[in-house]
């Protein structure tokens, strides 16, 4: 374990540490240029957890030091790999941060490109309400064709009737970029629908497109086998 790691574990126990305490000296931390958000993440997935006040004083420091954008990327990555004691834990806040979303317009707004893509795919987790589907919505921009893509994807998932109709709208674009796009969200999704569409990408006059129908097609394919 890097030395940081250890810091962040000494960080953690809360015997050693009060919360107010660990929050301190992980602000230090931050201003020297450390990751620490990233650093309790990686300590949450490790193989040997922390010791269960030491995850829940983790997780307590990883709300109060990042910002919900960032935080709702952070543990839409760290869910999956998290160790099963820690994972109900960051699912609870992953809830928390996603419950009310009114400050995600102020973040997409205020965010680069890849980040709005990145914030929109976080939400797949999300539970499902009207103002999520409003969110996909809205975040259906093919001028940031990944954003529309993951966009897509969140809708499907909540199946919502624009989401076949939109896709379409993407395979059918002049942009190459969006045609990739709009392949991959059918594969992504599993839409046996948008086949059709792909056989006829195959041939398209941009391999980067032509690789997307590929790929989607053959995931088409696996889920189809697994379903039989």
């Amino acid at each position: 374990m890097s030395a940081l790691l250890v810091e962040i574990s000494e960080l953690a126990n809360p015997e050693k540490y009060s919360l107010e305490a660990a929050e301190a000296a992980a602000l230090k931390m931050v201003t020297q240029g450390q990751r620490v958000p990233e650093l309790i993440v990686l300590a949450l997935q490790s193989a040997t957890p922390p010791p269960p006040g030491h995850w829940e004083q983790m997780v307590q420091l990883l709300e109060r030091l990042t910002s919900r954008e960032r935080l709702l990327q952070i543990i839409d990555r760290a869910i999956p790999a998290a160790h099963p004691d820690s994972r109900e834990k960051l699912r609870s806040l992953y809830l928390k941060a996603t419950s009310d979303l009114s400050w995600l317009p102020e973040a997409l707004a205020a965010a680069g490109v890849r980040t709005r893509a990145n914030l929109i795919e976080a939400l797949w987790r999300a539970e499902p309400t009207e103002e999520l589907r409003e969110v996909f919505a809205k975040a259906f921009d093919m001028e940031n064709h990944r954003m529309a893509g993951n966009a897509l994807v969140g809708l499907f998932r909540l199946q919502d009737p624009r989401a076949t109709a939109w896709t379409l709208r993407m395979l059918q674009s002049d942009s190459p970029e969006c045609r990739a796009s709009g392949a991959w969200v059918v594969g992504r999704v599993g839409w046996t629908g948008g086949v059709p569409k792909l056989q006829r990408l195959l041939t398209d006059h941009v391999p980067r497109v032509q690789n997307a129908a590929a790929k989607s097609l053959q995931r088409l394919r696996r889920l189809q086998t697994r379903v039989a």
